[in-house]
C-alpha cells in the first residue's frame, strides 16, 4: 500500500530517540567486543600463519585474526552500524510518536480543551494507555457538560425568583454570584460535541 504522505520528521523527540539509538548501537558494539574477547580467550594459545600480499606472517591467533577482520570488513562494520542506527530510529518512532501525542493531549486538557483525543497509528505502542486516557477525557467531558447544563438550568430558575425581604434578596444575589462563577469557569472549557 502506497503512502499518501511524506515523512516530515525523522526525529519526533530528538533527545529520546538519540538516546535510544546510542543505546542500541552501544549494545551491539559491546556484543561484538564481547564475542571477540571470548574468541580471543579461547584461541590465545594458538599460532596463526597468514599471507599478506606475498609475505608470510606468523602471529598469535587473536591478534592476527582481529587485524584481518578489521581490514577485510571495515565497510561491512560501518554499514551494519548505520543499519542499526536507522532501524533503532524507526523502532523508536513507535514509542516517541505516542509520547508526543500524549504530551499534546495533556497540554490541550491543561488549556481546558477537552476536544482532544489520543489517536495512534496501527503499529504504535501504548494503545492501552491511550484508550484509558481517552476514556478518562470522555468521562470528564461528559461530567463537566452535565454540570454546565445543570448550572445553566439553575441560573434560569434563579432569574425567575422574586426578591422578597432583604435577607432573601441577599441570599438570592449570593446564589446568583456563585452560580455565575461556576458558569464562567465551565464556559472556559472547550467540550467535544455529543
Amino acid at each position: 500500500m502506497k503512502r499518501h504522505y511524506k515523512r516530515r520528521n525523522f526525529f519526533i523527540n530528538k533527545e529520546f530517540q538519540g538516546r535510544f539509538i546510542f543505546l542500541y548501537f552501544t549494545f551491539s558494539f559491546v556484543g561484538v567486543i564481547f564475542f571477540a574477547l571470548i574468541f580471543s580467550f579461547l584461541s590465545q594459545d594458538h599460532l596463526t600463519i597468514a599471507y599478506s600480499g606475498q609475505q608470510l606472517q606468523f602471529g598469535k591467533t587473536p591478534l592476527v585474526l582481529l587485524r584481518e577482520l578489521v581490514e577485510a570488513n571495515w565497510i561491512f562494520l560501518i554499514t551494519v552500524g548505520l543499519f542499526i542506527a536507522l532501524v533503532s530510529m524507526f523502532l523508536t518512532h513507535r514509542v516517541a510518536g505516542p509520547l508526543f501525542r500524549f504530551e499534546r493531549t495533556f497540554e490541550a486538557i491543561s488549556n481546558r480543551d477537552l476536544d482532544w483525543r489520543v489517536v495512534l497509528r496501527s503499529k504504535d505502542e501504548a494503545k492501552q494507555a491511550a484508550g484509558k486516557l481517552n476514556a478518562a477525557n470522555d468521562t470528564l467531558n461528559t461530567d463537566l457538560r452535565a454540570i454546565l447544563a445543570r448550572s445553566e438550568h439553575l441560573d434560569s430558575i434563579l432569574e425567575k425568583l422574586q426578591e422578597g425581604d432583604a435577607a432573601e434578596a441577599l441570599l438570592l444575589r449570593q446564589a446568583r454570584a456563585e452560580n455565575q462563577g461556576i458558569l464562567d469557569l465551565l464556559k472556559g472549557y472547550r467540550f467535544r460535541s455529543g
